[in-house]
């Protein structure tokens, strides 16, 4: 499946601000914040500029991203080489970025890249996290949408960002139920007058999209469209609002018959997920799940009548195992493949998701990489994802690179920081993984984790997102 494109001199994200307004307005929980990472890929030093967009398209570009007293952090700033910075926006100023909800610009010299989280406390804590774009597409598509979806009361919280330069008449999001009961069902949002740069967020939980009632129940996917042609890109927060439960998937802009995926749980350590697989054009396909381990592939048959399965791993194979996974259709059906995944313990809260890769790249960027800092700890999940066999080098900021062993197609590794002993406690920083034979191609998926907080705070201390071409 394809995402936009990664690698620029100037890229944009979708961030949800901090916000200090009464808890009815938030969208996730009762106090909506975000914190996002940039990255130096250039191979040289870069000014790195970073401006936010208001609803209205108005663009404020602070002075001091650091507000605890005298100025330690400008705006613009210097990265050095292979170096990362991460910018929380509850430290800016609020005399220079008034509370609110914002799109962000990040310009730069040279190469970048960025994640970003977005996080709510208070009763229950919702954590989600996504990668940057630096292009969109006029027509973009979510792989998993949720409304009042199972006994559990899964919504969706979707935020779409023009990325043209000139406002776009209309927005529209377009959602397609799959599931039981509801197959065909369609519910449909509208924007009206998305100024250039600007974002806007349609919060499931609190509207009844036209089509929907109040009593529908829905899982499908979603298509969101611009009226005049200017790009758009796209964040969806599946959130469970009780528990704090939160997986964040970003646009795609197209579809794969062929998707990798480099992180699947079955009963690993308490950590179950589900294959998320939807068909996208009319006709009937098989659906095979190939597992990395070697176990006997699964497959699943879709139709117009059901356009849609899900695989929960630990349900169809073998358990106490980490795999990864290549999904295939049998006629070259293009296919949308999300996967989310749960802990089980400790508390309910833990969740997380990741899209597919229908490609990969010789190196992987990764922005945001913890050993037990602050309580935050990293799973690094790579996959081979071509013919050609390759070891890895696993390159952190600021430490001596290694090699890991050599992993076919398919086949995937995890490295868990706090038992990598290139890494000492209180690590944070960024890294590079690249394949180490010429042609290989790789993909990687990264989870964070606050297992601390997670033993005595209620809500959601895990994140995941998408390693980023190099």
């Amino acid at each position: 499946m394809k995402k936009a494109k990664f690698l620029s001199l100037f890229i944009v994200m979708i961030i949800l601000v901090v916000a200090v307004v009464p808890a009815s307005a938030q969208d996730l929980g009762d106090d909506d914040s975000s914190a996002f990472v940039v990255q130096n890929t250039s191979g040289a030093s870069v000014t790195v500029t970073i401006q936010f967009v208001n609803s209205t398209g108005g663009i404020v570009q602070p002075t001091c991203l650091d507000g605890s007293g005298p100025c330690t952090f400008p705006n613009p700033f210097t990265l050095a080489i292979a170096a990362s910075r991460e910018i929380v926006v509850g430290n800016v100023p609020l005399a220079q970025l008034p509370a609110g909800k914002y799109s962000v610009i990040i310009s730069s010299t040279g190469q970048v890249v960025a994640v970003a989280t977005v996080s709510s406390a208070g009763t229950n804590q919702f954590t989600g996290g996504y990668s940057s774009f630096d292009t969109g597409a006029s027509t973009v598509y979510l792989s998993t949408v949720n409304y009042n979806w199972t006994t559990n009361v899964w919504y969706s919280m979707v935020t779409v960002m023009n990325l043209g330069d000139v406002a776009i008449p209309t927005v529209t999001f377009t959602i397609r139920c799959t599931n039981s009961g509801f197959v065909g069902v369609t519910g449909t949002l509208t924007k009206t007058n998305l100024a250039a740069k600007a974002s806007h967020t349609w919060v499931l939980k609190n509207t009844v999209p036209t089509g929907f009632t109040v009593a529908t129940t829905c899982q499908g996917g979603g298509t969101i469209t611009s009226s005049n042609g200017q790009p758009l890109a796209v964040v969806n927060n599946n959130n469970q609002p009780n528990l704090g439960k939160t997986a964040t998937f970003e646009s795609l802009i197209s579809g794969s018959s062929k998707v990798y995926l480099p992180q699947v749980n079955s009963m690993f350590t308490q950590w179950i997920s589900s294959i998320n697989i939807l068909k996208q054009g009319a006709g009937n396909t098989t659906v095979t799940v190939t597992w990395g381990d070697g176990e006997t592939p699964d497959t699943c048959n879709l139709t117009d009548a059901v356009p849609s399965c899900q695989m929960v791993a630990h349900t169809v194979r073998s358990q106490n195992v980490r795999t990864s996974a290549i999904v295939t259709s049998s006629n070259g059906m293009t296919l949308l493949i999300s996967v989310g995944s749960s802990r089980i313990l400790p508390g309910p809260g833990h969740s997380a998701g990741y899209n597919g890769f229908s490609s990969g790249s010789p190196a992987v960027a990764l922005p945001y990489v913890t050993r037990n800092y602050g309580g935050w700890v990293t799973s690094i999940n790579c996959m081979n994802v071509s013919p050609t066999s390759t070891s890895f080098k696993i390159a952190y900021e600021g430490k001596t690179p290694y090699d890991t062993g050599t992993y076919s197609e398919g086949q995937s590794f995890q490295i868990y920081t706090p038992t990598d002993g290139a890494l000492t406690d209180g690590w944070l920083g960024s890294a590079v993984i690249s394949a180490n034979v010429a042609g290989a191609l790789i993909a990687c998926q990264v989870g964070n984790a606050n297992t601390v907080n997670a033993q005595t705070l209620p809500g959601d201390w895990s994140e995941q997102y998408i390693g980023l071409p190099k």
